[in-house]
């Protein structure tokens, strides 16, 4: 007769091992869990910030250069710019030293630029500035309304997702 033997796991042996590792799974994966949802947010957090980075960097560049705002206007297309500060802007046009003018457009979360050679001619077509725009405010930094104010202070607010990030900065007109 053939009398080896087999050495083989037992039925009980088997479950007892998958009960373990399936107590020791929900131990763990909660943690992993975790940590993909923190590096999602901090990956969605770096990107808000460099977009809204290159946003203000186009604000300050053409403010920088500018003589005054020829025109604002609200999400209600409400021309602002007797006003000290408007809330959930739509669009900005600066007026440079030279009379061009910097417009910025604020369409579904999207900001794009244009240019004009003056205050009667057509936009000139220009290229999107940054995306995932939630709100743009501006307000003067001396209290007078737009027409004449000498700086403004600008609030981005950016969201992505769940994740929003807010930029601030102050801009100030050299040639006014």
């Amino acid at each position: 007769m053939n009398s080896r033997k087999h050495k083989a796991f037992t039925l009980i042996e088997l479950i007892v091992t998958l009960a373990i590792f399936i107590i020791v799974l929900n131990v763990l994966f909660p943690f992993f869990i975790t940590s993909y949802k923190g590096f999602n947010t901090t990956e969605i957090k770096s990107h808000l910030q460099s977009e809204g980075e290159s946003i203000m960097s186009y604000f300050s560049k053409d403010a920088m250069e500018a003589k005054e705002i020829s025109n604002i206007t609200d999400i209600n297309d409400i021309n602002s710019l007797k006003e000290t500060q408007v809330l959930s802007m739509k669009s900005i046009e600066f007026v440079s030293g030279d009379g061009d003018i910097n417009g910025y457009e604020i369409k579904d979360g999207v900001i794009s630029q244009y240019k004009k050679d003056n205050k009667d001619s057509p936009k000139k077509i220009g290229k999107v500035v940054g995306k995932d725009v939630k709100d743009v405010n501006i307000y003067t930094v001396d209290g007078k309304n737009f027409s004449e104010t000498s700086s403004v202070r600008i609030n981005i607010l950016m969201k992505n997702k769940d994740v929003t990030y807010e930029i601030n900065n102050t801009l100030y007109f050299r040639n006014k």
